[in-house]
């Protein structure tokens, strides 16, 4: 069972293409997968005087520029326990899919969507107005991330010592995600109750 777990609904609508629904699915698991192994990056560092992305990839030591990670790198860093489920799935049009993961990554990937969102229809709303205050789609959720390793700011670890990690871990994936945003596949997301299991338990791994 994943500790401090969390449900993260997607609202979507029914008679999609079975290609569409695949890279849906495909696409919720990187970003939740790179949310965690974000957090989990963050964690390991704490005590850890290199810089942050040689600490979590020291097989990609030649220099920031040079960390790209394919989806089965960035999967392989979430322990199998914590991986995301497909928990609940309702096909009408509308309806929705349900994961039941860590809570802090659910949070941060229904953050993410709604915030891209409100920033969408805002500039829908008045795309001649100049956006005075430009927030970068998923700074509110790293930086909620950030807020609960502090020890990192003693550490010294600067914007640029992370940048790494963000945009492989977070940037990447969730721009994947954000394109069923667009094409309005994922109609809404939200956080909800974590669903009692069935009878029998979770199946094993």
């Amino acid at each position: 069972m994943v500790s401090d777990p969390g449900c993260l609904r997607l609202h979507s609508l029914g008679g999609i293409a079975a290609w569409r629904i695949a890279e849906l699915v495909a696409d919720v698991d990187y970003a939740y997968n790179g949310f965690t192994a974000f957090e989990s990056a963050l964690r390991g560092m704490t005590g850890y005087r290199e810089s942050p992305w040689l600490w979590a990839f020291p097989w990609r030591r030649r220099g920031p520029g040079a960390l790209v990670l394919a989806r089965e790198d960035v999967a392989s860093l979430v322990h199998p326990r914590q991986r995301l489920r497909l928990q609940t799935v309702r096909l009408e049009s509308p309806g929705f899919w349900d994961f039941l993961g860590k809570s802090a990554s659910v949070e941060a990937i229904s953050g993410a969507l709604n915030e891209r969102q409100a920033r969408k229809d805002a500039r829908d709303r008045a795309p001649h107005e100049r956006v005075v205050e430009e927030i970068d789609e998923y700074d509110r959720e790293t930086d909620a991330i950030l807020k609960r390793h502090r020890a990192l700011e003693e550490m010294g670890a600067s914007e640029e010592d992370l940048a790494p990690l963000r945009n492989q871990l977070i940037e990447r994936p969730m721009g994947a995600l954000g394109r069923h945003q667009d094409s309005g596949l994922i109609t809404d997301a939200e956080v909800i109750d974590v669903p009692e299991l069935p009878t029998g338990g979770e199946p094993e791994e």
